[in-house]
């Protein structure tokens, strides 16, 4: 069993995702038009099942590496932080460059010390999130606004590659009053059994022409968590553009398109959720 190391992201046992046909109803919450709309979620819960929320950038700008970086890290509100030097970044450039999955790392993570705050920058990469303790969407939009300004002022040439907005969740009985993980909104049939309780499922929808959801939903067995013991299930959802076909040449572009994933974060959340559970959980 692989030891996960949270707070560094919830990653599951390596596995490919289903990707269901655009056409497919499954599950309830897949569809645009559910019977949970917009206006009757909760816009707050009495305690948060929110572990870790992450915003991410990737881009590709006309200045020179080094100073993509040094306009990044000086030009927020975490131009303070405590400041780490990722190894990757000692990798010679021309390697990088040209291996997709070094292109997007960051090379710096930057740390609010008296926070949840995180910031991580690379040559093509900016990301903001908070670790265990979430601050409510108020807060983080405006982190993340702040970071899209900081973005298309000080890097010439900008051209977005993707946006991702992702959450990972830790529902817990004392908690959340979830009593096991049988009791979401979700079931794995194998020979007219249901194995939902051990089980890592992972699934792919497309929600809109602009926003694909790559949903992971964990029992514990598969994870091992110092800081989240207790949980009965994991759920990671994380909304992120497709193919870039949405023009985003702005600030104002970048959020429109983030204020609709994070409605679709929360209506794909709470169609897990039985409603009664939701309402229990509900701020008055």
């Amino acid at each position: 069993m692989r030891e996960i190391q949270p707070p560094n992201s919830l990653l599951w046992p390596c596995q490919l995702p289903y990707t269901l046909p655009r056409n497919h109803r499954f599950p309830e919450h897949s569809r645009r038009k559910n019977p949970l709309k917009m206006s009757t979620l909760p816009k707050k819960l009495k305690v948060d099942a929110i572990v870790e929320s992450v915003l991410e950038i990737r881009f590709e700008g006309s200045i020179a590496p080094e100073l993509v970086m040094a306009r990044l890290i000086d030009n927020g509100s975490w131009a303070n932080f405590k400041d780490n030097r990722l190894p990757i970044s000692e990798i010679p450039e021309q390697i990088r460059v040209n291996d997709a999955g070094l292109k997007f790392q960051p090379h710096f993570i930057l740390e609010n010390e008296q926070g949840p705050e995180v910031v991580k920058i690379g040559p093509n990469m900016i990301s903001c999130s908070y670790i265990n303790k979430y601050r409510g969407w108020e807060n983080f939009s405006v982190l993340i606004s702040e970071m899209l300004h900081v973005l298309f002022k000080h890097v010439k040439g900008v051209k977005i590659k993707r946006l991702g907005l992702r959450y990972v969740n830790a529902l817990s009985s004392e908690k959340h009053n979830v009593k096991s993980i049988d009791e979401l909104k979700y079931s794995i049939m194998l020979q007219e059994k249901d194995i939902a309780r051990f089980s890592s499922l992972t699934y792919k929808l497309e929600l809109s022409e602009d926003h694909i959801v790559l949903t992971k939903i964990v029992s514990p067995e598969f994870i091992i968590s110092r800081e989240h013991n207790n949980a009965i299930a994991f759920v990671d959802i994380d909304v992120s553009t497709k193919d870039v076909r949405v023009e985003i040449g702005s600030t104002e572009d970048a959020m429109s398109w983030i204020e609709q994933a994070h409605d679709f974060e929360k209506e794909v959340f709470f169609g897990l959720l039985p409603e009664e559970i939701i309402k229990d959980l509900m701020v008055d």
